[in-house]
């Protein structure tokens, strides 16, 4: 029996989508995609999953209120690893989101520095006490330049109607 919580391509919300925080998350793994995800989703958050970057850039252009962080694992296959769905996904949302890079790697080197800002590594396998923690942490910042795309667009967070619940 599949349900929706097995189903990456459906969003579900366990909260109103306006109090939710919004998070796009990028794993190739199923097991590894779908066990976050009900994580995330039992601790409150919407979450948009995607098996690959193009998924991911599919969900960030449909996005129809504003992603508060991306959670993306680093070794992606084809084209774009999980920095470049990070870069790409800011592109297409017009404001710098903060994100998680999931890595086996101790150290990486970025290319960019711009993408360096607001870009948090963790070590994967995941530990999630340390994902609810890092979440939390960078959730708390101020986040200037949301606020900055907010006023110069006009937009408004979105309004969403929210989806089937997952029962946690």
């Amino acid at each position: 029996m599949i349900s929706a919580v097995d189903r990456t391509e459906v969003p579900v919300a366990v909260a109103p989508a306006s109090r939710a925080r919004r998070v796009l998350l990028v794993d190739e793994d199923p097991g590894v995609l779908g066990a976050l995800r009900i994580y995330l989703l039992c601790a409150g958050y919407r979450v948009f999953a995607a098996a690959n970057a193009d998924e991911a850039l599919d969900r960030a252009r449909m996005a129809t209120s504003l992603i508060d962080i991306i959670i993306a694992n680093l070794d992606l296959t084809g084209d774009d690893d999980g920095l470049a769905v990070i870069d790409k996904a800011r592109l297409l949302l017009g404001y710098n989101v903060p994100a998680v890079l999931l890595t086996t790697q101790t150290s990486i080197e970025i290319g960019k520095p711009t993408l360096v800002a607001d870009v948090f590594l963790l070590r994967n396998p995941v530990n999630l006490d340390e994902l609810n923690a890092l979440i939390g942490e960078v959730l708390k910042r101020p986040r200037r330049s949301r606020l900055a795309h907010l006023r110069t667009t006009g937009a408004k967070l979105g309004h969403d109607q929210p989806n089937p619940e997952v029962i946690c």
